[in-house]
Formats: structure tokens, C-alpha cells, sequence
């Protein structure tokens, strides 16, 4: 019995033997640092909207590029460096001056040529105003027309209508100055002309004769006209000093020969303003910002068919001939657009700039009108030419979204 009890408890020495699992197991290849699968990569991060807001600087970053001995090489130039600057930046410097780097470099700079915004006549950055410049001691030498003079602006399409008037005007006498008379007198007209003198009664009225500086330009010319009624019906004296040059006026003005200019378009003349500056102040803009242009403009119609910007030129080429209808050969807004033709702006190679005058530029632009045809010409405003065909035949001047042109 005990026997068979111990064998109980050791267990039957007859019985099978447990299987045993001998094959082998997954297995994986383990790494200190560095997975081949995975390698280490220093990159070159910037935000999500770096390359729309500096695309030359993403472009040379993405080009940016070291080898590992190079750096290296560089790393032990600082450990070695005992310099006053940093370390780092003096190894820095070393490698941006190496002739041996230049070739390098200058791969970098090649793949991303620099590159700016051009425009035809008008930069956004810098639009186009026309102020009414005066000395600098003119609001003390007379209070009461500096006050109106602050005051006096007109838009657009007034003077536009008014030049319209003034070329078809028949009667005796100046054409722009009947125009000038034409709006004084328009009822319509008198709550703008109040707006200028408003809050200026109490203003002393200082030197009661004030001379004008007016050049020969038709809208000059007008606004100087009006001015000088809205300020006689105030209590002074005006003289017109008319057929000057800006350079002339400025000097003028700056030497108190003159009092008021009403003809400073700038940043157009900038270069003869500038001399003066010191003995100059502007107190006003006489015409409303964005109504002094100078454009290329097609018929409403051809607007309303998509051609809405200078961008958009090259894609009717075939309906406007691939000309752009010009005038006076010596203009410089003529020589403008010769100049970018020539150089491809806006897509334009192989186009034309036909030179002819501006009164052959109006009478192409309503012989087109006239027949539903397309025509691109080359304006400015204001001008009558804005107010003289209306609808669809209106003029409809181009956007300048600017083309991308090599630095």
C-alpha cells in the first residue's frame, strides 16, 4: 500500500513525457540610436504660410544645404576661434567669405532668381494723389482761405462732366473757366460748395491778394477757376499766374512768389517737389483719393466679357490684334508702355503700342464702340473722355495687378 501511495505522489514513470515547443520565436533587430528605416533628419521648418508671404526666402531655404565635413570643418574653425564675436558666427562668416564655398552658394541664389512686382502707371504701395500745395507760412498769411483750401476737393465724375463741358463748350471765352462758372452756378452743386467754407467765417482773412500758380492742363485749370470764385465770394483777390511749369510753381511757392497749387500730383512730381519741401506744405487733396489715374481702358462690354485687369490682356490677344492703341510718340505714359511691351510684362511679347495723338486715340476708341468691336487705349483721368461715352460703351479702366519682372 505504501507503495502504491508513493507512487501516487512521484507520479507514473510509464506515462508520456509533455510535448516540448523547439521552434524558434520571432525575432527583431534592436538599434542604439539610429534606425536605418528611420534616419535622422535635420530639417529646415518655417510656418505654414512662409511661402506665400516670402516666396524668394522659402525658395533659397529649400535650396540650403551642408555637408557633414563642411560643417564639421566649420564647427572645429569656432572651438579653435579666440575672437571677440561669437564663435559660431565668426565660423559662419569664415564659410560665407571661403572662395572654396562660392560654387556652393551660389547654387543656393541660382535656383531662386530675385524677382519684384512691376506696374504699368499706378503702384498700389504709392497711388496716385493730386493736392493743393501751398507755402509753409500760408495758413497764418491768410486763415480763412487755408481753412476753405482744406476743405476743397471734387470727385471724379464732377470734373469729368465738367471737362466734357469745357470741349464742347461754343461760347466766348475759356472753355474751362465757362465750365468752372457752369458748376458755381449749379444749384445742385451748392451743398458741396457750403462743405468747403463751412466752420471758416470766423477765420480772419490775413493777405486778401492770393496768387495762383496754375499750369496749362486742362483740370488744373478748372479747379484753379473754381477756387478762385468760392474764395473772391469770400473777400479776396485772386490773380491766375497760368502757363507755368510744376518745377516753377514749386520754386515759386517756396520763395512766396505764389500762394496755392492746385496741380501737385504725386508721387508723379515728386522730383520737382522735393527741392522745395522744407518751404512747402500740402493741406489738401483736391480730387478724391482714386480718381486721378492713369490707365489703359477698353469698352464696358469687353469688361462685362472678362477682360477686367492688365493681367487678363494676353488672353484677347486675338480680339484686340495684340495692339494697344496709343498716343503722342513723346508721351511719357506712351513710352510707359513701349517699354513694358518690349520687356514681356504682363505676357504682352510680340504686342504693339501704335503711336498716333490723342485725338485719333478717342476717334479709334468710338469708331470700335460704334461697331461693337474691342479695343484697348491708353487714358488718364479725369478727363472728358470719361464722361463722353456711357452704358456699355463707357470707358472701363484696367485693373494694374502688377507682373512679376527679374531684379
Amino acid at each position: 500500500m505504501l507503495s502504491a501511495a508513493m507512487a501516487g505522489c512521484l507520479g507514473d514513470d510509464t506515462s508520456e513525457p509533455a510535448p516540448v515547443d523547439n521552434e524558434p520565436g520571432a525575432t527583431t533587430t534592436g538599434y542604439l540610436y539610429a534606425d536605418p528605416a528611420n534616419p535622422t533628419t535635420v530639417n529646415t521648418v518655417v510656418p505654414s504660410g512662409f511661402s506665400a508671404d516670402a516666396p524668394r526666402a522659402a525658395c533659397l531655404l529649400e535650396q540650403f544645404q551642408l555637408t557633414g565635413d563642411l560643417e564639421n570643418d566649420a564647427l572645429l574653425f569656432a572651438q579653435d576661434y579666440d575672437g571677440n564675436d561669437e564663435a559660431t558666427m565668426a565660423a559662419a562668416a569664415a564659410f560665407f567669405d571661403d572662395e572654396a564655398n562660392a560654387d556652393l552658394i551660389a547654387s543656393w541664389m541660382e535656383a531662386c532668381p530675385a524677382s519684384s512686382t512691376g506696374y504699368l502707371y499706378d503702384d498700389p504701395a504709392s497711388p496716385t494723389t493730386v493736392n493743393t500745395v501751398v507755402g509753409t507760412s500760408f495758413e497764418t498769411t491768410a486763415p480763412k482761405a487755408a481753412c476753405i483750401l482744406e476743405n476743397y476737393q471734387l470727385t471724379g465724375d464732377l470734373e469729368n462732366a465738367a471737362l466734357l463741358f469745357a470741349s464742347e463748350y461754343s461760347g466766348d471765352g475759356e472753355a474751362t473757366m465757362a465750365a468752372a462758372s457752369e458748376v458755381y452756378d449749379d444749384a445742385d452743386n451748392a451743398a458741396l460748395l457750403a462743405s468747403w467754407t463751412e466752420g471758416c467765417d470766423g477765420a480772419e482773412m490775413g493777405t486778401e491778394v492770393l496768387e495762383f500758380g496754375v499750369p496749362a492742363w486742362s483740370g488744373e485749370m478748372f479747379r484753379s477757376y473754381l477756387a478762385q470764385m468760392v474764395l473772391e465770394d469770400a473777400g479776396y483777390t485772386v490773380n491766375l499766374n497760368e502757363g507755368l511749369d510744376p518745377a516753377a510753381i514749386y520754386t515759386g511757392l517756396a520763395n512766396g512768389d505764389y500762394h496755392v497749387y492746385f496741380g501737385s500730383w504725386l508721387p508723379a512730381q515728386t522730383a520737382t517737389y522735393e527741392p522745395n519741401a522744407d518751404n512747402l506744405q500740402i493741406i489738401g487733396q483736391n480730387l478724391e483719393n482714386g480718381s486721378a489715374f492713369l490707365a489703359l481702358a477698353v469698352p464696358q462690354y469687353t469688361c462685362d466679357a472678362g477682360l477686367t485687369k492688365l493681367s487678363q490682356l494676353a488672353d484677347f490677344a486675338d480680339e484686340l490684334d495684340s495692339t494697344i492703341t496709343g498716343i503722342e510718340a513723346g508721351a511719357g505714359m506712351q513710352q510707359t508702355a513701349e517699354a513694358l511691351v518690349e520687356a514681356g510684362g504682363y505676357g504682352l511679347d510680340g504686342w504693339s503700342v501704335s503711336a498716333s495723338s490723342t485725338a485719333a486715340m478717342l476717334a479709334a476708341y468710338d469708331s470700335a464702340v460704334q461697331n461693337g468691336e474691342h479695343i484697348v487705349v491708353m487714358t488718364w483721368a479725369p478727363h472728358a473722355m470719361y464722361a463722353t461715352w456711357t452704358g456699355d460703351q463707357a470707358m472701363c479702366a484696367l485693373q494694374d495687378d502688377g507682373y512679376e519682372m527679374s531684379a
